[in-house]
C-alpha cells in the first residue's frame, strides 16, 4: 500500500432535480455493494489512516520504488474520500503526475458511475479520462455511452466525446437518445450541451440539431422551449415555438413566435422583473395581417388583412414606508381578439377586464387604498364607469375589551364614462359605526349601528335626458342598525356506526333601514346580490352604496353540521329565509325588485363528504310565494385521489339578462395504469339544446417521455354581436386537435392534466371538503 498526497479529488458535484416518475418505478435503486461509501473502514484499519484529502491505493501486489514509477496489480481499489476506482491493474508515473489502469474499470463518486476500458489522470490538472465507457449519472438517471468520458475537476464539467444520452431506463433499449458527437454538462450552471447531435426515438432519427442546450435541472437558462401543435378551425394548425432568454438573476424574457395556417403569423413576449421592492410582468402580442380577420369600411365592406395586438403589465413595488403600488393594465386591440387567438388566462366570453392602478397603505388602526379603475370592454355591452380616482378609508383604532368598537368607513370616487347618456359624477361617503359583541362557546350576539351619510354632484337628467354639464347636488343620510345573534347546541350522535359530534345553530337577524328617496341618484358602481345563505344576513342587497334598500325585516336561518372525531366537517346543512315585517315604499324599478310584506326566497345549501371520496354540493334558492326556482347547484363528486376523479354537475338560472339558464356538465380525469390516463370535459345547454363545450384525450407518460393528444370543441364566441353567446342560438363551433409531445431529461415536465380540467370555458371546481 501506497498514499500519494498529491492527488486532487476527482469530484462531481451535481445537484440537480430532475423529473422522476416513482410511481412507475423506472430506475431501481443500486445495490447495496454498488453504494457510493465503497470501503469499510471497521473492517479495513489501514483506510482509517487516510483522509478525505488523500488518496489511498489498495492491491495484491505493489511495486513501488523512489524516483520510479508504481505499479498495482490484482483487486487494484483507489479511493479518495467518497470517490473510488476499481480495475485490475494501475500504474502511477515517476514524476506521480499522471495514472493510468486498465481492465474491469468502474469509477463511483457520489453522484456518477462509470465502467470503462482504460482510465488515464491528469493529477496536476485534476482531469480524469475513461475510454470506451459506459456512464450513469445518479442524481438524475442519465446515462448513455461515450467513446471518451472525461471529468474536468478545475472547470466543475464532464466533457463526453461520442457518446450518448438519454433517461430512459437503462435496462431496456431506449425510448428516445441523443447522440452527439461532443457532450458538455457543466456543474456550477446545471446545463448541458451538445453539438452535431441527432434525436432518435425508438432508434429511428427525427431531427438534426447542430446545437442543442438542455438542463440539468430547474435552473433556468436561455434556450428554445418545448414547441406545442394544436389544430383548429379558427385558426388551422396551430404551432408555437418559444424561446427563453435568461437575461439576469432576477429578469428574463420568453419570446413566442406562432404561426396560424389560416391566419398567418404572431409574436409574443413575456418580460418578467424582480428587485428587492418591486416585481412585474409584461406579456405584449402582436399579429400583423391577420388574414381570418376584417374591418368593415364606410360602405359596409370588408377589409380582411388587419393588425391586431394585445398587451398587459403587471407591477407591484414598495414605493415608500408602509405605501405599497399595484398596477394591473390590459389593452386589447378589438373586440374578437381573446376569442379568436386567446391571451393569458382570460376566457373567450368574459365580457370585459378591469385594469386598475392602486396605492395601498395598511396600518394597525386605519388603511387606505387609492384607485384608478377602468375596463376594457369587448363587444356591444354597455360601458362601466371608470373611476378617476376612488378613494377609500378605514379607520378601525377604537376597540374596548368589553365588546365595544367604533369604525369610520370613508371614500371618494369621481366617475366617468363614454357610454352615451351616462351622468358624470362625484361621490362622497362617510359611514361611522358602533358595534357591539359578545361570544359565549354556546352562544354569541352582535348588535350595530350606523349612519350612512352620502353626497352626490351629478350631472342632471330632465325627461330622461342627459343635460351633459348641469349639475345637482343630492345628499342622503339614513341609520341602519342590526342585531345577530346566533345558539351552538351539540350532541354526541352514532352516524352508521361512527361515533359524531351534531351540532345544531338557529341563527336569527332583525335589520331595520327608513325609506329614503333614491330614484334620482345614479348607479354607479351598484348591483343586485344573489340571495344565497349567507346573503339572508348581509345589511345590504346591493353591491355598492348607490342603493340601500329601506329593510324592516327578520332573518331566520339554523345550520346543522356532522363532526368527526378530528373535528372535520362531515355535512353542513343551512336552511334560511327574509321574513319582511312591512311592505316597502321604494320601487327599485332599475333592477325590477319590489320588496312586498311577506317572505323572500328560501335559500338553502348542503355539503356532505361521503366516505372521503364522494362529495355532494347542493345550492337552492327557491321562491317560496310565487312556487319557483329563482337559482340551483348541484355537484356530485367522485375523487378517490388526484388521477382518479369524476364531476358530474347541474346549474339553473333565472332571467339573466332575459335568459334563463340551465347547463348540465361533467369534468374527468382517470389513470387506467401506470403510463395511459384519460380526461374528458363536457358542458350541455340544455335551454338552447346545444353543447357548449366538449374536450376529451389521453395522455401517455413513460419515464422519459410524455404524450398528449386530444379533441375539443366549444360554441363560438362572437363579441362582437348584440348579445351575450348563452342567448345566441347559433351552432358555429371551434373544433380542433392537440398534439403536445415532452421528452423528460431536457428540463421539468408539468403535470398537464390539472391544467387541462382548469382551462376552457368552465374550470374544474374542487369540493369545499377538500380545503380542510
Amino acid at each position: 500500500m501506497v498514499q500519494v498526497t498529491r492527488f486532487l479529488a476527482v469530484l462531481l458535484v451535481f445537484t440537480t432535480t430532475w423529473v422522476s416518475a416513482t410511481e412507475m418505478q423506472c430506475h431501481s435503486l443500486a445495490p447495496a455493494e454498488l453504494s457510493i461509501n465503497t470501503v469499510d473502514t471497521d473492517q479495513d484499519p489501514s483506510y482509517q489512516l487516510s483522509n478525505t484529502d488523500n488518496l489511498v491505493i489498495l492491491s495484491d501486489k505493489t511495486e513501488v520504488g523512489i524516483d520510479s514509477p508504481a505499479r498495482f496489480s490484482g483487486q487494484v481499489s483507489i479511493i479518495q474520500g467518497r470517490n473510488r476506482i476499481s480495475a485490475d491493474t494501475a500504474h502511477v508515473s515517476k514524476d506521480r503526475n499522471t495514472m493510468t489502469a486498465a481492465g474491469g474499470i468502474e469509477f463511483v463518486s457520489q453522484h456518477a458511475r462509470v465502467h470503462s476500458d482504460t482510465l488515464v489522470a491528469d493529477m496536476q490538472n485534476s482531469t480524469l479520462s475513461l475510454n470506451q465507457s459506459n456512464y450513469e449519472l445518479d442524481n438524475f438517471a442519465g446515462h448513455g455511452k461515450a467513446g471518451v468520458f472525461r471529468i474536468d475537476q478545475q472547470n466543475k464539467k464532464i466533457e463526453l466525446e461520442d457518446a450518448t444520452y438519454t433517461n430512459c431506463p437503462p435496462h431496456n433499449a431506449p425510448d428516445w437518445q441523443l447522440k452527439s458527437e461532443k457532450i458538455s454538462l457543466s456543474v456550477d450552471e446545471e446545463w448541458g450541451q451538445a453539438w452535431h447531435s441527432r434525436l432518435e426515438v425508438f432508434e429511428v432519427p427525427v431531427i438534426y440539431l447542430p446545437y442543442l442546450s438542455f438542463p440539468l435541472s430547474d435552473k433556468r437558462k436561455s434556450g428554445w422551449l418545448y414547441p406545442s401543435i394544436g389544430t383548429s378551425s379558427q385558426r388551422g394548425v396551430d404551432v408555437t415555438a418559444p424561446y427563453y432568454w435568461n437575461i439576469a438573476e432576477n429578469m428574463d424574457l420568453t419570446v413566442k413566435p406562432r404561426i396560424m395556417s389560416r391566419r398567418g403569423l404572431q409574436l409574443g413576449s413575456e418580460f418578467r422583473y424582480l428587485q428587492h421592492n418591486f416585481s412585474g410582468e409584461l406579456n405584449v402580442e402582436l399579429m400583423p395581417n391577420d388574414k381570418e380577420f376584417a374591418k368593415f369600411s364606410e360602405d359596409g365592406t370588408a377589409v380582411y388583412g388587419q393588425d391586431r395586438h394585445a398587451l398587459s403589465w403587471r407591477h407591484q413595488a414598495q414605493v415608500f414606508d408602509g405605501w405599497a403600488a399595484n398596477v394591473d393594465l390590459v389593452f386589447i386591440s378589438d373586440d374578437g381578439y381573446v376569442s379568436d387567438l386567446g391571451f393569458e388566462d382570460l376566457s373567450g366570453v368574459d365580457t370585459h377586464v378591469e385594469r386598475h392602478i392602486s396605492l395601498n397603505h395598511y396600518n394597525e388602526n386605519w388603511q387606505m387604498d387609492i384607485t384608478i379603475r377602468d375596463f376594457e370592454v369587448f363587444g356591444q355591452h354597455a360601458r362601466p364607469y371608470r373611476t378617476l380616482p376612488e378613494v377609500d378609508f378605514l379607520y378601525t383604532g377604537l376597540v374596548d375589551y368589553s365588546g365595544w368598537s367604533f369604525e369610520l368607513p370613508a371614500q371618494f370616487a369621481w366617475f366617468q364614462s363614454d357610454e352615451i347618456g351616462l351622468a358624470e359624477a362625484i361621490r362622497t361617503h362617510i359611514e361611522p359605526k358602533v358595534s357591539w359583541s359578545h361570544f359565549e362557546p354556546a352562544w354569541e350576539l352582535q348588535a350595530q349601528g350606523s349612519l350612512p351619510a352620502t353626497h352626490y354632484f351629478q350631472e342632471r337628467y330632465i325627461d330622461g335626458e342627459l343635460q351633459e354639464g348641469d349639475y345637482q347636488q343630492i345628499s342622503r343620510v339614513l341609520p341602519r342598525f342590526r342585531l345577530n345573534g346566533r345558539l351552538i347546541l351539540e350532541r354526541p350522535i352514532d352516524w352508521f356506526g361512527k361515533e359524531m359530534k351534531q351540532t345544531l345553530e338557529p341563527r336569527a337577524q332583525y335589520l331595520y333601514v327608513p325609506f329614503r328617496e333614491q330614484t334620482h341618484i345614479g348607479l354607479y358602481d351598484t348591483a343586485l346580490l344573489q340571495d344565497d345563505y349567507l346573503g339572508l344576513f348581509r345589511e345590504n342587497r346591493f353591491s355598492g352604496i348607490d342603493r340601500i334598500s329601506e329593510a324592516n325585516q327578520l332573518t331566520l336561518g339554523v345550520t346543522t353540521r356532522l363532526l368527526n372525531d378530528e373535528h372535520r366537517e362531515k355535512l353542513r346543512l343551512s336552511v334560511g329565509q327574509i321574513i319582511y315585517l312591512s311592505e316597502a315604499e321604494s320601487d327599485f324599478v332599475d333592477f325590477r325588485q319590489t320588496t312586498i310584506q311577506g317572505k323572500s326566497a328560501l335559500a338553502a345549501e348542503l355539503d356532505f363528504d361521503i366516505r372521503k371520496t364522494w362529495f355532494l354540493h347542493y345550492g337552492l334558492q327557491f321562491d317560496t310565494q310565487n312556487g319557483d326556482t329563482r337559482k340551483s347547484q348541484f355537484t356530485v363528486d367522485y375523487r378517490r385521489d388526484d388521477n382518479h376523479l369524476v364531476q358530474v354537475s347541474h346549474r339553473f338560472v333565472r332571467d339573466i339578462s332575459g335568459n334563463d339558464i340551465q347547463q348540465m356538465g361533467m369534468a374527468s380525469v382517470w389513470r387506467l395504469n401506470s403510463n395511459w390516463q384519460s380526461y374528458a370535459n363536457f358542458h350541455y345547454d340544455l335551454q338552447l339544446n346545444r353543447t357548449v363545450e366538449a374536450r376529451v384525450g389521453l395522455l401517455y407518460e413513460s419515464c422519459c417521455w410524455q404524450l398528449q393528444f386530444g379533441w375539443q370543441s366549444k360554441v363560438k364566441t362572437n363579441l362582437a354581436g348584440t348579445d351575450s353567446q348563452a342567448s345566441i342560438p347559433t351552432e358555429e363551433r371551434d373544433s380542433g386537435m392537440l398534439l403536445t409531445f415532452t421528452i423528460k431529461g431536457f428540463g421539468q415536465s408539468k403535470n398537464i392534466i390539472s391544467k387541462v380540467l382548469n382551462s376552457g370555458i368552465f374550470g374544474y371546481r374542487e369540493p369545499y371538503f377538500l380545503n380542510q
